[in-house]
């Protein structure tokens, strides 16, 4: 005051302030890369002046790309600037930002407030916040298959990852990669056929994934294992009929891609159990007449695809027909014969059954010449039902 005035009153009026403060939320602070995350921002004047030229500053780091605001205007997203102006002691304003998550970048998004007022605290006029994109982890499934089949590869689980087309490569026992196109994820699954793999015991290893912006994901280490088998294979068969009616006989197989074992063969009937492989070879014994067909060999899964058809019969039955008789020249002569036209019985001579008038059973031979056979030295008699048994077949 000037001392030589009387009276005067000292009238000097403080600066106005207004104390700012900014708090920054997002709603996904793990989210998916490709998806939309929302930054909130709400700016409060704690007073107690009110404040003008108020704004913010908030651009959008590299790990996100804008989608829109709710700020009809005054957010311009190439700036980063929300334009506020005046704000009254106690109020608020609230902004919301929609962004995507990008696969890489700069994640820390941060907001800073000012106005045309001395701030004097002690609300914070900076707030950031890190949403972390989480790796994409999951699981890839395949069944062991056999050669010449197709194998699906399924892929589950997978977390972080938001539906759409992504290129996938996969590398099986750490080879080159290989890239499938355009592979569609619904709910984290997809699936896709590798044609006519090789028979092997395989590793197959998800190494990359990259979005339709042709950008690589975090992806962690998703690896599995499966086997595509060899055949089965019948490569000969050898059978041998019953050397007797009501006999057995035997078939032997040779076998490849077969190990030393005890195995069930299958045929159209029914089974063949506990059939022994040695070095490639198997016999299957004590076999009765008859069609053995679409014989198969199972192993790991996969059936032998020869279905071998095998026939064991049984010797051919002799015939006896068309006898004539000669008597006896006198009625105590034995030069009486019985001459048999024959079938299925090779020259030589043959033990015959007979019945004789007291129906008892007897014998006598008979010498078989070109399919006709001749009993030779009988007396005066009744011979009835005559007949032979060869190589245990009875005429």
């Amino acid at each position: 005051p000037d001392p030589s005035c009387t009276g005067c009153t000292d009238t000097d009026t403080p600066a106005p302030s207004a104390d700012l403060s900014i708090i920054k939320e997002v709603d996904n602070s793990a989210p998916a890369v490709g998806d939309n995350v929302i930054f909130t921002l709400t700016v409060t004047n704690n007073g107690p002046s009110d404040a003008t030229g108020v704004r913010v500053d908030d651009l959008l780091p590299s790990g996100y790309s804008y989608v829109s605001d709710d700020g009809t205007g005054a957010y311009i997203p190439g700036t980063g600037i929300w334009t506020i102006g005046g704000l009254i002691d106690e109020a608020s304003a609230i902004l919301q930002i929609v962004s995507t998550v990008n696969a890489t970048g700069n994640y820390a998004n941060t907001a800073t407030v000012s106005g045309d007022q001395d701030d004097p605290g002690p609300g914070p006029n900076t707030d950031s916040e890190i949403p972390t994109p989480g790796a994409i982890t999951g699981n890839v499934q395949a069944s062991d298959i056999c050669l010449g089949d197709d194998l699906m590869i399924q892929l589950s689980d997978f977390d972080n990852l938001v539906d759409g087309d992504y290129q996938v490569d996969y590398s099986l026992n750490s080879a080159a990669a290989v890239s499938i196109n355009d592979l569609s994820f619904t709910s984290g699954s997809a699936s896709f056929d590798i044609t006519n793999p090789l028979a092997n015991s395989y590793t197959i290893e998800i190494v990359r994934i990259v979005n339709s912006s042709l950008e690589d994901l975090d992806l962690t280490e998703i690896s599995n294992s499966f086997n595509v088998f060899e055949l089965p294979s019948i490569t000969g068969v050898s059978p041998t009929s019953p050397d007797v009616c009501d006999g057995t006989g035997s078939i032997v197989l040779t076998l490849n891609n077969v190990p030393d074992g005890s195995y069930s063969l299958i045929y159209a009937d029914g089974t063949f159990d506990n059939v022994i492989v040695l070095s490639g070879s198997a016999t299957i014994n004590n076999l009765v007449e008859g069609d053995y067909n679409d014989i198969s060999i199972a192993l790991n899964g996969c059936t032998s695809v020869e279905n071998i058809d095998v026939t064991l019969t049984d010797p051919t039955t002799p015939t006896l027909a068309g006898s004539s008789s000669s008597d006896p020249t006198t009625c105590s002569s034995t030069d009486g014969s019985i001459t048999l036209t024959t079938a299925n019985l090779s020259d030589g001579t043959y033990t015959i059954d007979y019945e004789d008038g007291s129906s008892a059973t007897q014998t006598f031979s008979m010498v078989v010449s070109g399919n006709v056979g001749t009993i030779s030295g009988l007396s005066a008699g009744v011979y009835n039902n005559i007949k032979i048994t060869n190589t245990g077949c009875t005429s």
